[in-house]
Parts: C-alpha cells; sequence; structure tokens
C-alpha cells in the first residue's frame, strides 16, 4: 500500500510534468518564473526540478501572505507605484 505521503509527493510530479511539458511547453534554456504563496512550495519544487531537467532555467519567487498583507496595508503611493512597475503593472 502506498503512504499518503508518497501519494502526495506523486501528485505534485504529476502536476508538474502536465504543466510544464503541456501546459507551458517548456524547452531547454527558457527562463521560467515559478510563483507562489508558502502553501505552494511542495508544487513549486517539483515545478524547479521538471523545468531543469528540460534545460531550462526556473526563476522562484515565494511570496509571503502576511508580508504581502502589511505592505499594501503601509505603503505610501510612491512604494506602490514603484512596485506596480517592477511587476510590469503600471
Amino acid at each position: 500500500m502506498t503512504s499518503p505521503r508518497l501519494a502526495y509527493h506523486s501528485l505534485h510530479e504529476q502536476m508538474a510534468e502536465v504543466l510544464v511539458d503541456y501546459f507551458a511547453g517548456v524547452r531547454p534554456k527558457e527562463t521560467v518564473l515559478i510563483s507562489g504563496s508558502t502553501a505552494a512550495v511542495p508544487l513549486m519544487r517539483e515545478l524547479c526540478k521538471r523545468v531543469l531537467r528540460k534545460g531550462a532555467l526556473p526563476l522562484v519567487r515565494v511570496g509571503i501572505p502576511e508580508i504581502e498583507h502589511d505592505f499594501y496595508s503601509i505603503a505610501n503611493a510612491f512604494q506602490l507605484r514603484q512596485a506596480s512597475r517592477r511587476r510590469g503593472l503600471g
């Protein structure tokens, strides 16, 4: 019988395969942004491994929800504009 932990890990591997190989069609030497919150770390790790196996370059960004909340609660207009420019929103 497969342990739940192994099955959970296997599910992330399967999801990474579908996302990297079929959905995104990642190719060697491409740069791939992998972004998510701390809750998504197990899947992000599998995505990163799959991208590496494809010969591409993973760029990983993990957002911490509490820090994002603090930023948008406290930041002034200048800081908000700069953040949106860096994210390509402005």
